[in-house]
C-alpha cells in the first residue's frame, strides 16, 4: 500500500513510522535485559555456566549499541530515514543475541529445560512483536532473528520432540507476522488519512489566503 502513495506522503509515513519505533526504546530494552538475567538465573544449575556467561555476554553487547543510536535518534537533527535503517540492522542484532539462546542454553536431554527456553523467547517475540508492530520489516527482522535458531535447533535434534518443537515455533511465528502486517496496514492507514488531510488543509488554506488579499475585480 505505502508504494503507491503520493512521495511526499509516503516519507511522512515512514518517517512517523520510524518515530514510533525509536522514539521511546529505553523501558523496553531495560525490561528485556532484566528478564534476559531472569532467564540465565533461573536455568543455572541445568545450562553450564560458561554458556550462560557466553549468552548473557552477547546479549548485553548487543543491546549496548541499541541504547547509544536511541539516545543519538533523540537528539537528532534531521529526520533521515538512514536513522530507520541502521535501527533495523541493530534490532536484527539484538535479536540473534535472544535467538542464540535457543542453541546456547538448550540440553539437549533435558525437555523441561528446551521447553522454558523456547517458551521464553516466544514470549520475548510476542511482546516485541506488538511494541514495534509499526514497521512490519523492523518486526519480522527482531521475531525471525529471535525465534529461527530455535526451529533451526529442534529441527536438528530430528526426533519427534523436535519436529513438534520446531513445527510449534514455526508456525506461532508465522501468525505472529501475519498479525503484525495487519497492524501495520492499519497504522499506515490512519498514518496516510493524516497527512494527506494535513495537505489538503493547507493547500486550502494557502487558497483562502489568496482570496482574500486579492482585490475584488472593478465593474465599468
Amino acid at each position: 500500500m505505502i508504494r503507491t502513495m503520493d512521495a511526499a506522503v509516503r516519507e511522512d509515513v515512514r518517517v512517523e513510522q520510524m518515530r514510533m519505533l525509536f522514539e521511546t526504546p529505553f523501558p523496553g530494552m531495560v525490561l528485556a535485559t532484566t528478564f534476559a538475567f531472569a532467564l540465565a538465573w533461573h536455568v543455572r544449575g541445568t545450562v553450564p555456566d560458561a554458556s550462560l556467561a557466553l549468552w548473557l555476554a552477547f546479549k548485553v553487547a548487543a543491546v549496548l549499541p541499541r541504547a547509544v543510536h536511541a539516545y543519538l535518534f533523540a537528539r537528532r537533527q534531521s529526520d533521515t530515514l538512514h536513522w530507520l535503517t541502521w535501527g533495523i540492522a541493530l534490532l536484527l542484532v539484538d535479536g540473534l543475541s535472544w535467538g542464540s539462546a535457543g542453541v546456547l542454553l538448550m540440553v539437549a536431554d533435558d525437555p523441561s529445560d528446551m521447553t522454558v527456553i523456547a517458551a521464553s523467547l516466544s514470549g520475548v517475540a510476542a511482546v516485541a512483536a506488538f511494541a514495534i508492530q509499526a514497521d512490519w520489516r523492523a518486526c519480522a527482522v527482531f521475531t525471525g532473528s529471535a525465534l529461527l535458531p530455535t526451529v533451526g535447533y529442534f529441527a536438528w535434534r530430528g526426533d519427534t520432540f523436535g519436529v513438534y518443537g520446531a513445527t510449534s515455533i514455526a508456525a506461532f511465528l508465522a501468525l505472529l507476522l501475519a498479525a503484525a502486517r495487519r497492524s501495520e496496514r492499519h497504522i499506515v492507514e490512519l498514518l496516510a488519512l493524516r497527512f494527506r488531510n494535513a495537505k489538503l488543509t493547507a493547500q486550502l488554506s494557502v487558497a483562502l489566503e489568496r482570496t482574500a488579499t486579492t482585490p475584488p475585480p472593478s465593474w465599468r
